[in-house]
């Protein structure tokens, strides 16, 4: 995958990134340490790029994707998933540039950028400097649940058992939800996120993939 795959055609991205979600549900080379890692960062990175544009139909197989990967990949403990996918977007946003240029979001930004595992006390400053990314996080979070009772992922069902135990122990959902919705533009964001994600837009997955 590559971010140039996402065509400028929205049937196009659309396709794309549906193929990207189904791949994601039952191929095995895509598990492999050498392809998982990379995978799952041009994922995320994709996804933040699709809901900085408002492309949510595509942002919503993107989200589902990435939320099977962290189920069907059991070397990531689950108690770590979440973890994770807030890093995999900062990643993603370093990569594709930050969206506020403002000094303190370029500090931020070098000093998420300098450590190989992004720094829990520099989350809060990112997500406020940057909204978009926030959402981003908010939207894969809210895939998860659809793919933890997904009958279309490979996994355990111990797994499916265990991400949900870690999402519904986490304060991460709700500590977004109350950033985002203290943002005018990332609150008309989640709004989508969730019409999206709980109202058939494209979280569940076109293909297959409720």
């Amino acid at each position: 995958f590559a971010i140039n795959n996402l065509l400028n055609d929205d049937e196009e991205q659309y396709f794309v990134s549906n193929c990207v979600h189904l791949s994601c549900q039952k191929q095995m080379d895509i598990l492999e340490p050498s392809v998982l890692s990379d995978t799952a960062q041009q994922i995320a990175t994709l996804h933040l790029a699709a809901v900085r544009s408002n492309s949510w139909s595509v942002a919503g197989q993107l989200s589902a994707a990435l939320a099977t990967l962290t189920i069907r990949a059991l070397d990531w403990p689950a108690s770590q998933v979440i973890d994770l996918i807030e890093h995999l977007a900062v990643q993603g946003a370093i990569y594709l540039g930050l969206s506020s240029h403002t000094p303190s979001a370029a500090a931020v930004a070098a000093a998420a950028a300098a450590s190989n595992n992004t720094r829990p006390e520099i989350l809060p400053t990112l997500f406020a400097l940057e909204p978009s990314l926030a959402v981003a996080v908010l939207h894969v979070l809210t895939a998860l649940p659809v793919a933890c009772t997904s009958r279309h992922i490979a996994a355990p069902p111990i797994r499916f058992s265990a991400v949900l135990d870690a999402l519904k122990s986490s304060q991460t959902p709700m500590h977004l939800m109350w950033l985002v919705l203290s943002t005018p533009e990332a609150r008309t964001a989640a709004g989508r996120t969730i019409d999206n994600s709980y109202g058939g837009g494209g979280g569940g997955g076109g293909g297959g993939g409720g």
